[in-house]
């Protein structure tokens, strides 16, 4: 019995960590999308149509990956809080 209850805290623990890492991801992947975004107004500004293409794409590929942190943050939380209560 007391070693599952050593399992169980460093379940949490180790979930609590994953939870931090992907929180940290998804601050660097939104910062990473502002760039982008930023790059294509600056390129649209100087009619560089090639950069302005260039940054499009890398703002989807930034806004797809933000998407995908978010639900596995998401998903993260719930199972913390699922083992928390166990």
């Amino acid at each position: 019995m007391r070693e599952a209850v050593v399992d169980a805290k460093v379940a949490v623990q180790e979930i609590q960590e994953a939870v931090t890492r992907t929180e940290r991801e998804l601050g660097v992947e939104g910062q990473r999308l502002a760039d982008a975004e930023r790059r294509g107004r600056l390129a649209g500004e100087i009619q560089d149509q090639e950069t302005v293409a260039v940054a499009e794409r890398f703002t989807a590929k930034h806004r797809e990956r933000l998407g995908v942190l978010e639900r596995k943050l998401a998903a993260q939380r719930e199972e913390l809080a699922l083992a928390q209560r166990e």
